[in-house]
């Protein structure tokens, strides 16, 4: 008991967990070597990792239509997946996805700033740091699961991999991995047939 709750000023609402929807884009790719991982972790990076990213930037503060977004690479034995995400409202999901498909497209027609790739050669460059006695949070952060049968390199080899890494090679494993076709797009939560319908729509327009 005691003092009552303050009352939440005006302009602020939370909203419901009923009002969310995850949106996932998803690109998968075979085999999981068919691009080097440095490459698929910096795409990684700049498309969804934090304030600094594409996405963050454009589906967030700009068109402010996400709660949530990001990237994630997942490597398994047979393929890899290199994934965006957003948490947006039931009304802004087509509008958000046609942000983020809008951006993946960008990027992939017109490569890699210089400077942009160079910050992010750096980032994960300082993120190697952190891992040099420690396997199973390098293992985690490049994205492969502790219970693969994998050859896990040490943090210098992959230094020396981002060192000979070029803003042209991922500019060409960008254009490549972020094609269209094979291209999955999920929706999960309350989206409603028409909104599932209008992305249909948007990703047949988009594939063109």
């Amino acid at each position: 008991r005691g003092a009552e709750a303050p009352e939440l000023p005006p302009l602020i609402r939370i909203p419901g967990p009923g009002e969310y929807v995850l949106v996932l884009v998803l690109h998968p790719f075979r085999p999981a070597t068919r691009f080097p991982v440095p490459a698929t972790i910096m795409l990684s990076d700049l498309l969804g990792g934090g304030p600094h990213s594409e996405l963050f930037r454009r589906v967030r503060q700009e068109a402010r239509l996400a709660y949530a977004v990001g990237s994630n690479v997942t490597l398994m034995s047979g393929c890899g997946i290199l994934d965006v995400f957003a948490t947006v409202r039931k009304g802004d999901v087509c509008r958000a996805l046609e942000v983020i498909l809008g951006s993946l497209g960008q990027l992939a027609a017109q490569g890699l700033e210089p400077q942009v790739f160079e910050e992010a050669r750096q980032r994960l460059l300082r993120s190697l740091d952190l891992f040099e006695d420690n396997p199973l949070e390098l293992c985690n952060f490049l994205a492969y699961s502790p219970e693969q049968e994998v050859t896990l390199k040490t943090p210098q080899h992959y230094r020396a991999d981002l060192d000979t890494f070029t803003c042209d090679d991922a500019s060409r494993i960008a254009a490549d991995l972020l094609k269209p076709a094979g291209r999955v797009c999920v929706l999960m939560g309350p989206a409603g047939w028409l909104t599932r319908w209008r992305v249909k729509r948007l990703l047949a327009e988009k594939q063109g």
